[in-house]
C-alpha cells in the first residue's frame, strides 16, 4: 500500500452549475478517475426515493454516499500513489444540505454528520455557483425539468450557504468555483490551473 494517496476533490453544486461536464472534461484532460453519488447502479431509483418521505429520501442518498465510500474510492486510493487524482460528483454536502433545506430532524441530521465523518475527507471541496437566472437558462436548455429541478429552485438562495455551513462542521476545505461566465472549455481550463496549484 502506498504512504502517499490519490487527491480527492469533491463537486458540489445546484443542477445545471456545470458539475457533471466539468468532472468528465477534467476527466479525460487529468486523466483523473471520477465518481459519482448516488452511483450508477441505483440512479434508476432516484426518482422513486424522491417522491418519499424525507428521512427515506435522505437514506437513499447516504447510501449512495456510503457506498461508492467504501467499495469504490478506499480501494482505489488503497492501490494508487500520489499524482492520481480522484473526483466526485455529488457528496455528503449535497444530501445534508438538500435534506436539512426540506426539514429533515436534528437527529437525522446529526446521523448524516456522524457518517460522513466516518467517510473519506477530501482535499478540496469544489462548490459549483451559476447565477441563478443563468442557471435556469441552462436547465431549460437541456429540456430535463422535472419536479425535483422546480423544488430545488425554491432553495436558491440558501443551498450555497447550506454547502459551506456543512463543510465548515465536517472541517472540509470549501471553495466556491463562479461558472456563471465560462463556457465549458473556459471552466475546464481554469480548474485544471486551480487543481494543479
Amino acid at each position: 500500500m502506498n504512504t502517499e494517496r490519490a487527491q480527492f476533490i469533491t463537486f458540489d453544486g445546484l443542477d445545471a452549475t456545470g458539475k457533471t461536464t466539468l468532472t468528465e472534461m477534467l476527466q479525460a484532460k487529468l486523466d483523473a478517475v471520477v465518481l459519482r453519488t448516488p452511483p450508477d447502479w441505483i440512479r434508476p431509483l432516484r426518482e422513486t426515493f424522491n417522491k418519499q418521505k424525507v428521512e427515506m429520501r435522505f437514506l437513499y442518498y447516504a447510501f449512495g454516499n456510503l457506498w461508492v465510500d467504501r467499495f469504490v474510492l478506499r480501494p482505489f486510493l488503497d492501490y494508487k500513489s500520489e499524482g492520481c487524482l480522484v473526483l466526485q460528483d455529488r457528496s455528503w454536502l449535497s444530501t445534508l444540505s438538500a435534506h436539512e433545506l426540506r426539514g429533515m430532524s436534528k437527529k437525522w441530521l446529526d446521523v448524516g454528520v456522524k457518517l460522513a465523518r466516518m467517510s473519506v475527507k477530501p482535499d478540496i471541496s469544489l462548490i459549483l455557483h451559476v447565477d441563478p437566472t443563468v442557471r435556469y437558462e441552462r436547465l431549460m436548455g437541456r429540456g430535463l425539468v422535472n419536479k425535483t429541478d422546480l423544488q430545488n429552485m425554491e432553495y436558491e438562495n440558501q443551498m450555497e450557504n447550506k454547502y459551506f455551513q456543512w463543510a465548515g462542521r465536517l472541517e472540509w476545505n470549501p471553495n466556491r468555483f463562479d461558472n456563471t461566465s465560462y463556457d465549458p472549455t473556459g471552466a475546464c481550463e481554469a480548474l485544471v490551473r486551480y487543481i494543479r496549484g
